[in-house]
């Protein structure tokens, strides 16, 4: 969805000698940030979810969901 844009970044700051490795390897490094970006989607809920099931953390009985 995402690569010919990230091809077109990848070549801009190639053009503005930002980048210091070589595009492909530039490229995979977003990629990589992307997937993680990716798997962290629905993670709020999930954890919201939980609060409201457990009302607090299953192993030590702590109740502050900051933490």
């Amino acid at each position: 969805m995402y690569s010919r844009s990230l091809d077109l970044y990848i070549e801009f700051l190639t053009q503005l000698s930002i980048v210091t490795s070589s595009p492909i390897e530039e490229k995979g490094k977003i990629r990589e940030k992307e997937s993680i970006v990716l798997s962290r989607i629905g993670q709020g809920e999930f954890r919201g979810n939980l609060i409201k099931h457990w009302k607090a953390c299953t192993i030590t009985g702590f109740s502050d969901e900051r933490f």
